[in-house]
């Protein structure tokens, strides 16, 4: 068999003089998305949390196989790129986010901006009356009221 024959057919890759600022550009933009993403979510509740934890997870495939590439560590053709492949794990950890934990849903969301909007104060019980959510306005409600807050704690 002929040697054309027997290699990966792939076009040249010739670096210039930019490269290594387009990489720079690229690694400290994917490093201050992570910071603000981990920064916004750290205190979150706990089904944000996950959401953000996958995400960033699933974000670092791509960056350590191409750290792999840029260093020559990973290069099983002259010039291939295997970071593209990468984002194949990635997609797999954003589908978890997705449809475990509801990745693209607004109610949360929607939900807490509604009740902190509201200027009469609410409060959600659960089927056991255990006070599980409430607004600002119930709490300065309340804070203002303390005197008259009945506490009940006998199960029913």
């Amino acid at each position: 068999m002929a040697d054309h024959l027997r290699t990966f057919p792939i076009l040249g890759v010739e670096k210039g003089v930019w490269y290594p600022v387009l990489v720079a550009y690229s690694y400290l933009f994917y490093f201050l998305g992570t910071v603000i993403l981990w920064r916004r979510f750290r205190y979150a509740n706990i089904h944000f949390k996950l959401q953000t934890r996958l995400l960033i997870i699933g974000g670092f495939f791509p960056l350590i196989i191409n750290v792999f590439y840029q260093l020559s560590w990973i290069k099983p053709y002259e010039g291939l790129d295997l970071t593209p492949y990468a984002f194949l794990f990635t997609y797999f950890f954003i589908a978890i986010a997705i449809l475990q934990f509801n990745l693209l849903n607004l109610k949360p969301v929607a939900r807490d901006k509604i009740l902190e909007v509201m200027t009469r104060g609410v409060l959600v019980f659960d089927h056991r009356n255990k006070l599980i959510d409430f607004n600002s306005a119930s709490k300065k409600s309340l804070a203002s009221n303390r005197s008259k807050l009945k506490l009940d704690n006998t199960p029913r």
